[in-house]
């Protein structure tokens, strides 16, 4: 239903808070969904808690994001 592409993590120079530059470890993600599968609102916990983990692996806690299921599944 749903597709995500990760390039690989590189150094690249960013502006930060007060406009210093310092060097940030970066990694370019693509994703997409199926739209036969359902709407935007069915990807949208999927991507959340991937940007969760990525963002802080080290404290990662998935109860924190909330679990949408498809709606052919709430019958």
């Amino acid at each position: 239903m749903s597709l995500l592409c990760t390039g690989a993590i590189q150094k690249r120079v960013v502006v930060g808070e007060n406009d210093e530059i310092k060097v940030a470890q970066m990694m370019t993600c693509v994703g997409t969904g199926d739209h036969r599968y359902g709407d935007a609102a069915i990807f949208i916990p999927f991507f959340s808690t991937f940007k969760g983990y990525i963002t802080d692996p080290a404290n990662f806690d998935h109860t924190k994001f909330k679990d949408v299921p498809h709606y052919t599944e709430l019958k």
